[in-house]
């Protein structure tokens, strides 16, 4: 009994050590930074000659009148003991109603000074059942593509924001790699209707996340916590990505279309800067969140593992660099918490001691400096895709505003070849899980009468894009 206490006394011993000496290194060599704003003239900014201003927004979140996605069911499959899958068991319904009002809010934008507007086609708006493909709504977005340019602002189409047909689900989705044809037909269709008149394409909005959310956390639909099939699906996604790719290459008449991938970057901390298996979990969390996916289209080879657990790799050489622009969604940072029991061996908190959005954000725009900084050597040029401020009562949009266009110029001023900024949203939309109650756009909603009203902490933004009007365009 001597013997075994004696050992399990040094093996504790060494067990602590090598965590005392493992996250001393660690903490020297990958710091925390953070920069001092209260001593930071925000208002000393510049900015080039030719620059995207945008917003961006997705379809089945402010059009309103979607009824044959996964999102729509997905409102009204009640989670265990009839807990329901949104916020306040609200439903998406009219959302902001821009299809109806789309007119009005392209006047919006050329009166606030954007020039260039990220918005996504609704797949199951524009193929409503396999195979039919209804051209009222083909002709609807574009008169939206020619209002736009009519107005001088640069279009920019998502192909697919998160949702997809009813029909695409019941065949097996992303899960089964026969459905890529789908995918392609509609994609190809969109490319052949729209590529006279609009230069920028993204495949997938933040194809990273939907993979995570859906098939291995459960937040999403399908609801799923299965490593297998968020590897599968990951996996079906960048090849869609990279097909679409090569194939607008082929089709494009111009050879000037530029077709990006947008992934959503988060940066992953231990919450525990002292405890190693914080730092494992921060790591694992990163490479399962975007790390992985950013490695594909350096080197051609996607792979990630959770320890102990499950590995699966998938290699491509047509996905290095299978794309003209790196698209960035940057919104925050978060903490991450080692959890042996989680189905992905780790669950995020968010880091204490920032300001907070009304999503419970924390605030950290220095973030996105050290995020364009990181994905550089990808080596194409990067657009801010999307970034923005949940903030109901208005109280800190002007400030966030403020310091992550500060940001922005600091990036282009160390020579970081940055062409373009969309600010999250244009208009308050329905949130996904949280529903109507965060409110991230430029224009405040009232949705009783869906009245547009310009924020006073917008204004911030529209002053920037005055000082330096960036011409958009290709």
């Amino acid at each position: 009994m001597k013997k075994r206490g004696k050992i399990l006394f040094w093996g504790s011993a060494f067990l602590l050590l090598l965590n005392f000496a493992s996250t001393i290194y660690l903490n020297i060599t990958v710091p925390n930074p953070e920069w001092d704003w209260s001593r930071i003239d925000t208002s000393k900014v510049s900015f080039p000659d030719k620059f995207l201003w945008g917003a961006a927004t997705s379809a089945y979140q402010i059009e309103g009148g979607l009824y044959n996605n996964n999102w729509y069911l997905w409102e009204r499959t009640p989670q265990r003991f009839g807990v329901p899958r949104i916020a306040r068991d609200e439903k998406c319904g009219l959302a902001a109603n821009h299809y109806e009002l789309y007119k009005e809010d392209v006047k919006l934008m050329a009166e606030f000074g954007l020039n260039a507007y990220r918005f996504s086609i609704e797949w199951s708006r524009i193929e409503p059942r396999e195979g039919e493909f209804d051209q009222k709504a083909i002709e609807h977005y574009r008169d939206l593509i020619r209002r736009l340019k009519a107005a001088k602002i640069e279009p920019m189409i998502t192909l697919h924001h998160f949702t997809d047909p009813i029909w695409f689900v019941d065949l097996g989705g992303w899960e089964k790699e026969q459905n890529l044809a789908y995918w392609m037909r509609y994609a190809r269709r969109m490319f052949q209707e729209f590529q006279s008149e609009v230069t920028y394409w993204s495949t997938f909005n933040e194809f990273n996340l939907v993979p995570v959310s859906g098939w291995l956390e459960g937040g999403f639909p399908p609801g799923k916590t299965d490593f297998h099939l968020f590897a599968t699906v990951s996996k079906h996604m960048l090849m869609g990505h990279v097909q679409t790719y090569l194939e607008f290459k082929k089709l494009s008449r111009t050879k000037k279309h530029q077709v990006g991938a947008i992934l959503a970057i988060l940066e992953a901390r231990p919450y525990n800067r002292w405890f190693i298996l914080d730092w494992l979990a921060a790591y694992y969390e990163e490479r399962i969140w975007m790390q992985a996916m950013i490695e594909f289209f350096a080197t051609g080879r996607y792979h990630v593992k959770l320890p102990f657990r499950d590995s699966f790799t998938y290699t491509d050489t047509d996905g290095i660099r299978a794309m003209d622009f790196f698209g960035i969604n940057y919104y925050t940072r978060t903490a991450v918490v080692f959890n042996f029991f989680s189905p992905t061996f780790y669950y995020r908190i968010q880091l204490p001691g920032f300001p907070k959005t009304d999503m419970g954000w924390a605030i950290y725009p220095e973030g996105l400096y050290f995020a364009v900084k990181r994905y550089a050597s990808l080596g194409v040029p990067i657009i801010i895709t999307e970034s923005g401020v949940a903030d109901a009562t208005d109280t800190i949009r002007a400030r966030f505003i403020q310091q992550h266009l500060y940001v922005l110029s600091e990036i282009l001023r160390a020579g970081y070849d940055v062409r373009g900024f969309y600010y999250w949203s244009l208009l308050d939309n329905f949130e996904w899980l949280e529903g109507f109650e965060k409110r991230f756009g430029l224009f405040e909603v009232d949705y009783k009468t869906f009245k547009r009203t310009l924020r006073e902490g917008s204004k911030e933004y529209q002053k920037i894009i005055r000082q330096f009007p960036g011409r958009g365009g290709s």
